[in-house]
């Protein structure tokens, strides 16, 4: 018997069981469930339980965190690679050592770790983890400290974080929207009753289902449903059996599948009546290649461990690919040496097909070919028998920088040189104390794009004049005019050298822009006004 272990499905529809403790401590063993037998895997570099496992976007399975041999919380992580059955350590280390946390992938890739237990307290903090570098980062604090609380990626990309304990007093009914983009966190609704080791399952429609747990007296058989287009908190149909310290999972049909805790039995939760069965009751309805409850209750599971996922799965070769790299996508659990049709929505929201004749295992790999179109591409199999899942994958998208020439104090003016890095260009908003301007000349601007393609952009440029109710920019012009004599000896010294390209690679300096003739060039055909 083993306790506080982690799970998740890999894309052949096995189960990958990882680490938890026995009566001698945490273990780092391994296991593999498949049709309700039991295989060992490779183990783990140490020894973890409760740590949070979660399937990447390629499959792989990425565990954080944990607690160890003397009770030392871990900031190291691993990545399962079930094609190779081996684990390889991230050299990077978590922000904070956390056990009992909550991991959720994002529709980008990156996986958000908020809350959880750490050394002689409750985390409050949310990180990040981008699989692309390998580094974790940090990215908020919680509205309160939390552990064995439960989180659900919404349809628009933000994470709910329900519930959870901390320390000493009643699960709180408190939950936070974390949004990854802004990174940023705002109070969600309150929850119907106040829970710890629940689950949280984002639906087909959006909203997320939550179940079970404690109130810290006893274990919950209640439920309810996070509305996302409402943002409130309804009422739903109660579990036949109390539980805590379960998993859930979507299955393809839409159905969430809740099992494991402190019963045997397994319950199916319905998307379609919205109601729970027992599933001990009545076998027809456990389809799935999930193995029988029975079996998996001999190890009880960290409560949020779980992607959403089902056992007909189609996964792409990485996360995020360079503008118009193919995409190499694999599928698995389809009908044997059956059709397989691929839709491909592109961000310009036409879509492509494809189709691919499934092996004698129900597999295929085939290639897609995309425009030249950053954003995102959602990507859905089905044979016709089978219901399909859907991945998505994150083009990389062209990035642009603007920058500001800050020309220092009067006194000792700076050059606008050396990008990118230069002395004088930066974000934000020149002022008084980083910049000296005389009015009717022009504040350089410059804005520098990465990951473009070659061919031909188009570059749209929208400014506003009013800010506040005060003029902030009146005309565009040449982006170099204090380079002109008559702006520098209103300040008695040199003109300053304002050269945006100066440092690119394959860019020649723009030397004359640092001449001291007085006559500005220009980048852009925009007329030149007259200087007062």
């Amino acid at each position: 018997m083993r306790w506080g272990s982690s799970a998740a499905l890999l894309p052949d529809g096995r189960m990958l069981i990882v680490g938890g403790a026995d009566a001698a401590g945490p273990v780092s063993a391994a296991e593999i469930l498949s049709n309700g037998s039991v295989t060992s895997a490779a183990a783990m570099s140490i020894a973890r339980a409760k740590a949070a496992a979660i399937n990447l976007a390629d499959g792989r399975v990425l565990v954080t965190g944990g607690v160890t041999a003397g009770g030392e919380f871990l900031g190291s992580a691993e990545i399962y690679e079930a094609a190779t059955n081996s684990w390889s350590t991230i050299p990077a280390s978590l922000i904070e050592p956390r056990a009992g946390h909550t991991a959720s992938l994002l529709p980008d890739g990156r996986v958000v770790l908020a809350g959880g237990e750490t050394a002689g307290r409750i985390s409050q903090s949310i990180e990040l983890f981008d699989p692309s570098t390998g580094a974790f980062s940090f990215a908020g604090t919680l509205s309160m400290p939390r552990a064995r609380h439960a989180a659900a990626v919404l349809s628009d990309g933000r994470v709910l974080i329900a519930g959870g304990s901390f320390g000493g007093v009643a699960p709180s009914s408190s939950t936070d929207l974390f949004d990854p983009a802004t990174k940023t966190i705002s109070a969600g609704p309150e929850l119907l009753t106040g829970r710890a080791g629940h689950t949280a399952t984002t639906l087909r429609n959006g909203n997320v289902l939550i179940v079970g747990g404690t109130n810290g007296l006893t274990d919950l058989d209640s439920a309810e449903i996070f509305d996302a287009a409402t943002g409130t908190i309804q009422p739903a149909s109660s579990l036949h059996s109390a539980r805590s310290g379960h998993s859930a999972y979507l299955l393809s049909s839409g159905d969430v599948l809740i099992l494991g805790g402190d019963v045997q039995a397994a319950e199916l939760y319905s998307f379609e009546t919205g109601t729970l069965s027992d599933t001990s009751r009545n076998r027809s309805t456990t389809t799935t290649a999930v193995p029988d409850a029975p079996k998996i209750s001999t190890t009880k599971l960290a409560s949020t461990v779980f992607a959403d996922t089902a056992t007909t799965i189609i996964s792409t070769d990485k996360t995020k690919y360079s503008v118009g790299e193919p995409m190499t996508i694999a599928g698995s659990g389809f009908t044997a040496n059956g059709t397989v049709n691929i839709s491909v929505l592109r961000p310009d929201r036409s879509t492509d097909t494809l189709s691919v004749t499934a092996d004698g295992s129900g597999g295929f790999t085939t290639v897609y070919n995309p425009p030249l179109i950053p954003g995102r591409y959602k990507i859905t199999a089905t044979d016709g028998t089978n219901t399909a899942t859907t991945a998505a994958t994150e083009a990389d998208a062209a990035a642009a920088d603007l920058d500001q020439c800050r020309n220092g104090d009067a006194s000792s003016p700076t050059n606008c040189v050396n990008a990118p890095g230069g002395e004088g260009w930066a974000n934000g908003n020149a002022g008084a104390q980083d910049s000296h301007y005389v009015e009717g000349y022009s504040i350089p601007y410059r804005m520098t794009f990465t990951g473009v393609t070659a061919g031909t952009w188009t570059v749209d440029l929208g400014y506003d004049t009013v800010h506040s109710s005060k003029h902030a920019i009146e005309f565009l012009t040449q982006y170099d005019l204090i380079n002109d004599p008559l702006h520098s000896l209103a300040f008695g010294h040199l003109p300053e050298c304002i050269d945006p390209t100066d440092g690119f690679l394959g860019l020649p300096a723009n030397n004359n822009n640092c001449s001291l003739s007085g006559t500005p060039t220009s980048t852009f055909p925009i007329p030149k006004p007259i200087i007062p």
